[in-house]
């Protein structure tokens, strides 16, 4: 068990380290702040609001067939507004006036969720197209990443928004916002923190499924001030979150987005294709080969997994190849099924590339359960699995361990 003890180890020190925050690509892509519309009026010159949109198809081989929802702030939207695009592969697209010119919409505020069947690169601007300065009038808005389903924060989670302020002197005023992004409805605990960590104000917000919020950072009820920090905690239900901050100058209305703290993700579609490789029980020595196909389907997010062995598996004739359904959500992918040949199965792969996962097989089984866990090293082209054998009290008991290593073609 030497080997196997090694590897544990291995993959220990790879899983222990943290992501680096990123923005990335992805197949469902949400822009949580942008609309169109008359805002605020000081001295009588009011602020036209305005969204721009770059969606960028990285692909060489593929288009990109991309549905661009709109989710109304302030309601659920589970029937949104809808346009569908297609972008060459290499190319990109620039929607100037996102609402005006595709969704014909004036006066609406809230979200953008974007889904293709291939990554895609997206980002936004939201300005006021109204900006009076001595060389004529211009605009002047933020910029809005777009941000990954995969990044989005769900029940038991939290996430953090840095650098606002809202100060006595009227220098400074914040916004926070957030969108609900699993289609159901999400408690929000948010807190109100200073530069020492101390908590200033809490306050819950109930989101619809789907449903878009932006809230001054004064709706929380805490005292004025610089370096402050709202903490977004999910307490309840089923949904998950997307968030963002923004600080404002007063003088010149020049917004800074502040970014929700995340890391990169590696996204189920990444582990689109055909993975295979040896498998190996260092306990007894025996060997054989490992099979999966994974193919997904975005809108339903739901991911579709063969598995086919070969070899003495569990000291017998191979099982039939069986066909999982895994659900894809912030997490990971999620594999949670009956299973004629492995019993009750119980699978995640994170959004961080780790695998972990057990197995009860059926009563009668001469194993009573296997445990499994590994990762992707260096994003989507290799797996690496240890797993360990329990073996049932009619054979005795005891364990045997071995691993496999898959790769991507």
């Amino acid at each position: 068990m030497m080997k196997i003890k090694a590897l544990v180890l291995c993959l220990g020190a790879v899983l222990s380290t943290t992501a680096a925050f990123a923005i990335v690509p992805g197949p469902e892509v949400f822009l949580a702040s942008v609309g169109r519309g008359q805002g605020a009026c000081p001295a009588g010159v009011c602020a036209e609001w305005r969204t721009s949109v770059w969606v960028t198809n990285p692909s060489t081989t593929e288009t990109a067939q991309v549905e661009i929802a709109f989710l109304q702030r302030g309601q659920a939207n589970t029937s949104p507004a809808v346009i569908n695009v297609w972008i060459q592969p290499g190319q990109g697209e620039q929607f100037t006036d996102i609402f005006n010119d595709y969704f014909h919409l004036d006066g609406v505020f809230g979200a953008l969720r974007l889904r293709s069947n291939v990554h895609i690169a997206v980002n936004a601007r939201t300005y006021d197209a109204n900006v009076t300065t001595n060389r004529g009038v211009g605009s002047a808005g933020q910029d809005l990443p777009g941000i990954p389903f995969e990044n989005a924060i769900a029940a038991g989670e939290h996430t953090t928004l840095a650098g606002l302020a809202q100060d006595a002197g009227g220098v400074w005023r914040s916004n926070f916002g957030m969108v609900e992004v699993m289609g159901q409805s999400c408690t929000v605990e948010a807190e109100l923190l200073d530069g020492t960590g101390t908590v200033l104000a809490t306050k819950t917000y109930n989101l619809l499924p789907f449903e878009p919020i932006q809230p001054p950072i004064t709706d929380l009820g805490g005292p004025l001030g610089t370096n402050q920090r709202v903490v977004l905690n999910v307490t309840g239900t089923s949904g998950a979150i997307i968030a963002f901050g923004s600080l404002i100058d007063n003088t010149t209305g020049d917004p800074t987005t502040m970014d929700q703290v995340h890391g990169g993700v590696i996204s189920a579609t990444d582990l689109v294709g055909t993975w295979t490789g040896p498998w190996n029980n260092v306990t007894y020595g025996t060997s054989g080969t490992v099979t999966v196909v994974i193919t997904v389907d975005v809108p339903s997010r739901t991911a579709q997994l063969n598995l086919t062995l070969t070899g003495m598996v569990f000291g017998g004739s191979p099982p039939p190849s069986e066909n999982y359904t895994a659900a894809i959500t912030p997490k990971g992918l999620i594999v949670n099924t009956q299973s004629a040949f492995a019993g009750t199965l119980t699978a995640t792969y994170n959004s961080g590339g780790q695998i972990t996962g057990q197995a009860i097989p059926p009563s009668g089984s001469p194993i009573a359960l296997v445990t499994f866990f590994g990762y992707t090293p260096g994003g989507t082209t290799t797996m690496n699995i240890a797993y360990e054998i329990t073996f049932a009290p009619s054979q005795g008991g005891g364990t045997a361990g071995g691993f496999c290593t898959l790769t991507k073609s």
